[in-house]
Order: structure tokens, then sequence, then C-alpha cells
């Protein structure tokens, strides 16, 4: 009888212990897991201004010398602020001021892009712009579109490398299916989002 007793909890402190290992193995193994991780190709650039939910004013450096200029974060569009044909949207104001509120608290934020920093078209960048933020290292872009401030739009395949597109697209695209669901913000607005853009006759 005691053998049998002893074989038994043998066997259920085995199991026990085997499954305690593994929950820890699977909590390291996501605790390293970072979504983005910056490069060398990657410029550190202080934020002058936002402009509205997807492009802002920056400042960096290229072989010492300064450039000021607009950043267009690629793939995406949020909801107009100021347009000489129609005035705000809906969410308009929110976009801009969930970006300020972010790049404030983190400070330099870091773009990716394939452009000559030095020669791009019209004074303007178009890329990917990420921030330490909490703790951390956030895509901007992405952000907007999780947060139900921006749609994804696939209209910059001509200006942006098309791989670096292509694996942040997969990103937004699964970022805007979660707040597609959850209606958040902009999805909440029936018909206000569309594959061409936002419906003008929302707006303010």
């Amino acid at each position: 009888m005691k053998k049998h007793v002893l074989l038994l909890l043998a066997i259920m402190f085995g199991i026990t212990g085997c499954s305690k290992s593994n929950e820890t193995t699977k909590l390291k193994e996501e605790s390293n897991t970072e979504k983005y991780v910056l490069s060398d190709d990657f410029i550190k650039a202080k934020v002058d201004n936002v402009h509205d939910g997807d492009s802002i004013f920056i400042t960096y450096d290229v072989d010492g010398e300064p450039y000021s200029k607009e950043l267009y974060l690629a793939g995406i569009d949020a909801p107009e602020l100021i347009h000489p044909i129609y005035s705000e949207m809906p969410f308009g104001k929110e976009a801009k001021e969930n970006l300020e509120k972010v790049i404030k608290e983190s400070g330099d934020i870091y773009i990716e892009t394939n452009e000559d920093e030095k020669t791009s078209t019209s004074g303007r960048l178009i890329g990917y712009a990420y921030a330490n933020y909490d703790g951390e290292l956030i895509q901007l872009n992405e952000m907007q579109v999780s947060q139900g401030l921006a749609r994804v739009s696939d209209n910059l395949e001509n200006v942006v490398d098309i791989t670096i597109l292509q694996e942040n697209y997969d990103k937004l695209a699964e970022s805007e299916n979660k707040s597609k669901s959850e209606k958040l913000n902009i999805w909440g607005i029936e018909n206000f989002v569309s594959d061409k853009g936002y419906d003008k006759k929302y707006k303010k």
C-alpha cells in the first residue's frame, strides 16, 4: 500500500514539476520577444511640431549637417485636421493629440525610410517612426491604427521600399482589423471609412 502511495506521489510531483517548468520557459520566451528592434539604418530625430495625425515636422543630422523636414507616416491615413477644401473631420483632433502626447513623453524618435534624407522631394520624407514609450519601442504608424485614429493606406508602394512597406504593412493590417472589430473611434461611425478614404460628408 505504501509503495502505491509513494508511486502516486512521485507521478503527481513529476507532472506538476514539468508543467511549472514549461510555463516558466514560455514566459521567458514571451518576455524576450520584441515587436520592433532599432537598427543602424534608423535616423534619430527631434520632433519640432506635430502637424496632424499622420505627419510631423522633424530635425535630424546627416554627416553632421542638420536638416528640417516634414515626415509623413507611411502606410496610414488619419482623418483630416486642416484642409483647403473641407474642414476638420471626426477624430482628426484626437489623432493629432494622441501623437503629440506620446512624442512629448518619449522625446527623440527614430525614422525608417528608403529616401535620400538630403534630397527628398518637396522637403518631405515618407517612412516609419519609432519611439521609446513607457519602456517599450513602439511604431507610431501602428499606434495610430491600433487605436482607431488612422486607417491603413496602400498608396505608398512606389515611394517607400516595397520590402520595408510589406514587412510593416502586415502588422498595420493586423492592428486595423482588431481596431475595426472593436469599433474604435473612426470605426465607430458607420460608413465613415472606406478603402478610398474618409467620407467627406462627415466633416465637422
